[in-house]
Parts: C-alpha cells; sequence; structure tokens
C-alpha cells in the first residue's frame, strides 16, 4: 500500500484484576514497558486522586513526565510529539475542553500506548478517550484498567467476573481480558448515567459515585 494511504490502527482492551494492588503493580509496569519499548504514551486520567499517585509513581521511577494541563497544551503536544519520553499526562477533562478531534493524516511513525487508569462511572469520558485515541497519527494500543475492589466494579456487580476468574485460577497479578466484559462493563455504565442525579467533578471515583448516584 503506498505510504500516503496508510491509515493509523486502534486496538482497544478491557482488563480487570482481582485487587487493587495487582491492578495498579500491573498498571505502572505496562508505564513502564512501553517507556522501554519506545512507544508514544500518554495516560488519560479521570480523577484527580489517581492522577497525582501515578505521577508520583513514574517520578519515584525518574521516568520523566509531562502535564498537559489544557486544550492549547494538548494540541501543541500533538503537534510536537514523535520522541517516547517524556510520558504525557492529561486529565479527561482536558480532552473535553478540546473535543472533537480532528484525524490527522500523518502517516503512522512508530506505536503510541494509550492508558486509562480508571474506568469512568459513565460512557461518555471513556468513549472521549476513544475519538482522542483514534485520532492520533500512531499505531494505538488503548487499555481501559480497572479492577474488583473499585467503588463502579462494586456498584457494577463483580461477582461473575469474579467467579471467572477463579474459575481460570487467575492470581491477583494476572489481568482478565474478554469482549463480553467489556460489553458489560459499557451496559453498566449506561445504567449509571441514566441514575446519576448530577455530574459534579470529584477528586476520586469514591467521591463522584458518593456525590452524584442516589443513595439506598
Amino acid at each position: 500500500m503506498p505510504f500516503w494511504k496508510r491509515r493509523s490502527k486502534l486496538t482497544t482492551t478491557t482488563a480487570v484484576w482481582k485487587t487493587e494492588e495487582g491492578w495498579y503493580a500491573d498498571l505502572i509496569a505496562d508505564i513502564v514497558t512501553a517507556v522501554k519499548q519506545k512507544d508514544l504514551t500518554v495516560v488519560v486520567t479521570h480523577f484527580p486522586e489517581t492522577h497525582d499517585r501515578i505521577a508520583q509513581s513514574l517520578e519515584d521511577r525518574s521516568i520523566s513526565v509531562t502535564l498537559v494541563s489544557d486544550a492549547s497544551d494538548l494540541r501543541e503536544y500533538l503537534r510536537y510529539a514523535s520522541t517516547p519520553e517524556p510520558v504525557a499526562m492529561i486529565p479527561s477533562l482536558v480532552l473535553e475542553l478540546a473535543a472533537p478531534f480532528e484525524r490527522s493524516r500523518t502517516t503512522p511513525q512508530h506505536d503510541a500506548c494509550v492508558l486509562v487508569p480508571e474506568i469512568h462511572p459513565t460512557p461518555a469520558p471513556d468513549k472521549l478517550v476513544e475519538q482522542f485515541a483514534a485520532a492520533l497519527p500512531y499505531n494505538t494500543a488503548l487499555t481501559f484498567y480497572s479492577h474488583l475492589d473499585s467503588p463502579f466494579m462494586q456498584v457494577f456487580g463483580s461477582e461473575r467476573i469474579q467467579s471467572l476468574m477463579g474459575l481460570l485460577g487467575l492470581t491477583d497479578y494476572q489481568r482478565l481480558e474478554h469482549p463480553h466484559i467489556t460489553r458489560s462493563i459499557r451496559t453498566a455504565q449506561k445504567r449509571l448515567a441514566s441514575s446519576a442525579i448530577r455530574t459534579s467533578a470529584a477528586r476520586s471515583m469514591a467521591e463522584w459515585m458518593e456525590k452524584n448516584l442516589p443513595r439506598g
């Protein structure tokens, strides 16, 4: 295929762990691996508490981080991002301010990893991340991360996933990936969105659910 007709590809995965400990250890390991492989590495965070935790972990490992804090910073980053470091950390609110995203016509030069540490309780923010990743001029692997201890998974009802993990003999540090899980999570997000009484900002997922979902 002529180089001017090549198009970047997007692959999307949802990965689930049994515990928060296993989830976080593998999340950080995936970021470190992407940097070592010289992939363009982007971490999109929904909540400041998670953002700060990851930024500190990367700093402790001497991995450089660029904070993309507003829409103009994002456009500037995308215009010149061509090296694996530093890792870009982007709050999803910045994506909201910068949308819609125009798909680049640039020929893919290398690979990119977009990592989303938490599934948002509602579908719109995650859908926006997908649109952002699809617009990147790279062959991009987009991964959403979650674990059975998260507030979303507790409300979503993680018993079936936990049973499946048990049947498969998965340990706390092994991930489960399956299209059925992704579809089930997207359905649960829609249900939560329809029952939310407001959409107030929050520092963590637990706080968001406390503020925005009806009690009882």
